[in-house]
């Protein structure tokens, strides 16, 4: 049985001594979200995905580009890129990825020589030869697992394969814990831009994210109701004004999410190569899925889909590719063909927004300790929290809880759209399915709790 996806107690922190450090869990967290490490990359954004030139690589990432809290299974694809952890199980069929850690095609910034550049919790194994970080003599990391290994020797890598049963993973299990809080904090965020539809009666359209004019985080919500705008999509634009700014979209609903891998449009320019999408529009951007049980990226669709991920079930990367952090609190299900993970860096211009308690932990005891990992001592005394670090700009206010069925702010409405009010909405209150105005407009005029009839 794999891990859960969502641990309902937080698990012991490590830490160093002293009160934990706020500012290691920013974004996703350190050491997940931007590179890191001693070189590490350091320019204004990732180079585009190219041909890996190993005696020219564009520079160092030491971060985990894909997290995995349940595990890993590789079908049908091709390469991926950057350092990798997976808790569960690592598993590659015969036509699963041939490539990991350094690829064939990326960013090419890869990790630093002599580290454990794969780590997982569970078993390992493959049915064919995957190449591991080894496209010159000098590249070399090792693969570190705790459980059983079969086809050990169709890993090849200038490292070590080693297994360690008492490899500790409680450093991963914290961030697991840590960024499932985040993405249920992040879902909570007033929208600040507009997410715009249409179709013009073909069988699929095109979306369209405006981003507000002002200097803040720009929050995209699209509700579990508005499924065209996602799964019924050929292209995506990015309007001008997200240029420079960062970008959260939350994709909310449970059950199944599909996401078209729709070609994305930002200042006339789309593609993952030189010249493509902005490199920096990817590193700023972030698809939060908070409660789907699985996402499948791709649904029939074959474009590069841009920005990192968080989704808090399963994910099936079904498309061509997906340049950015893959953080998946579940599986990971590889299955689209030459499917490609690309390790971009999520480092947007202005830090995402963090729930009040991020740094409160509390262990075994009431007490934050190093218990199960390398970190020294501890503070004791219950559950303690360290100073948290204002961010820099503005910030998006969290939205207040929605008694009944209200009518939605026009400023708030995608644009064609004109507000109703609290007293027409109230007809939309549940057990009523009404299929009249306004309960039968989409994008819905009303929100909190109500029934709609498209």
């Amino acid at each position: 049985m794999r891990p859960t996806k969502f641990p309902t107690d937080a698990p012991t922190l490590e830490i160093e001594e002293g009160s934990p450090d706020c500012t290691k869990f920013v974004n996703l967290g350190y050491g997940f979200s931007e590179a890191t490490g001693s070189p590490h990359y350091s320019g204004k954004c990732f180079p585009p995905v190219g041909s890996i030139d190993a005696n020219n690589l564009p520079g160092r990432d030491d971060s985990v580009a894909v997290f995995v809290g349940g595990s890993f299974y590789g079908r049908n694809s091709a390469e991926v890129e950057g350092n990798l952890v997976v808790l569960g199980d690592l598993s590659v069929d015969a036509r699963g990825p041939g490539n990991f850690v350094s690829v064939g095609v990326g960013t090419n910034v890869v990790p630093n020589n002599g580290g454990e550049c794969i780590k997982v919790g569970g078993s390992i194994s493959t049915a064919r030869d995957i190449q591991v970080f080894n496209h010159s003599p000098s590249m070399k990391c090792d693969i570190v697992y705790k459980g059983s290994a079969s086809n050990l020797d169709y890993w090849k890598t200038n490292g070590e394969k080693r297994r360690d049963p008492e490899l500790d993973l409680s450093e991963y299990e914290t961030m697991k814990y840590v960024l499932g809080k985040k993405s249920q904090y992040w879902k909570t965020l007033r929208s600040t831009g507009t997410v715009d539809y249409e179709d013009w009666g073909s069988t699929k359209g095109q979306t369209t994210y405006t981003c507000s004019s002002q200097n803040e985080i720009q929050v995209f919500n699209v509700q579990a109701n508005e499924r065209k705008k996602v799964e019924g999509v050929h292209t995506i634009y990015f309007s001008p004004q997200c240029e420079g700014k960062t970008i959260l979209i939350n994709v909310l609903g449970g059950g199944r999410r599909a996401v078209d891998a729709a070609a994305m449009h930002f200042n006339n320019k789309s593609g993952y190569g030189a010249g493509g999408f902005s490199t920096c529009m990817t590193s700023s951007m972030l698809w939060n899925f908070p409660d789907a049980d699985s996402v499948d990226i791709g649904n029939g669709s074959k474009s590069e889909f841009h920005g990192s991920v968080l989704v808090s079930g399963d994910l099936t990367l079904s498309t061509t590719g997906q340049s950015g952090r893959t953080m998946v609190l579940g599986d990971i299900i590889h299955d689209g063909g030459g499917s490609e993970f690309h390790s971009y860096e999520f480092k947007p211009p202005i830090p995402l927004p963090d729930p009040d308690d991020i740094c409160v932990f509390t262990g075994d005891g009431g007490s934050i300790d190093g218990s199960g990992g390398g970190g020294g001592g501890g503070a004791s005394g219950g559950a303690q929290e360290a100073p948290r670090t204002k961010s820099p700009s503005k910030q998006p206010t969290q939205a207040p809880k929605i008694e009944g069925c209200k009518a939605i702010p026009q400023s708030r409405l995608p644009q064609g759209s004109w507000a109703t009010s609290d007293s027409s909405c109230k007809l939309c209150k549940p057990p009523n399915n009404v299929s009249y105005y306004p309960c039968d407009k989409n994008p819905p005029l009303c929100e909190g709790n109500c029934a709609f009839s498209f």
